[in-house]
């Protein structure tokens, strides 16, 4: 299934995530209208995972929302799928959970995950989190 639109923050709903035109990283902005800060994507379902999986990518630059090897957001030319996570009506993005011990672009476990959240600096991370999802966490798509 296909999204396309805005990815507004749930805790500041009027803080919209804005791949940065510097830095190629992203960060919550005023919805101002751009293209960097319209997204396009795509879900799939893993039937043995019973998991939801989810690309993301400017629509400005063509980039895809990423992580490095240090558990940086990013925003990368290659594809990266992301663990997505449905809390009531919002979306949380996780980095998919290890397949291996060298695998280095992972979460460590099942049961902890490395999540997207927006600061109140308006700073986009990802956060080791072992709990439930918090507000800042979590995403709406609207089309806007």
């Amino acid at each position: 299934m296909s999204m396309g639109g805005v990815i507004q923050n749930a805790k500041w709903p009027n803080l919209v995530l804005t791949e940065t035109k510097s830095s190629a990283t992203v960060d919550g902005q005023s919805y101002v209208g751009t293209d960097n800060q319209r997204w396009n994507g795509d879900f799939s379902y893993d039937d043995i995972t019973k998991t939801y999986s989810m690309w993301i990518k400017n629509n400005n630059t063509d980039n895809y929302l990423a992580w490095d090897t240090n558990m940086k957001v990013v925003m990368n030319d290659s594809k990266y799928w992301w663990r997505l996570v449905v809390v009531g009506n919002h979306f949380g993005f996780q980095v998919p959970v290890k397949e291996s011990a060298s695998d280095s672009e992972a979460s460590a476990n099942a049961t902890s995950f490395y999540t997207l959240e927006l600061e109140a600096d308006h700073s986009v991370i990802l956060r080791y989190q072992e709990a439930d999802l918090i507000q800042a966490q979590l995403w709406d798509i609207v089309d806007k």
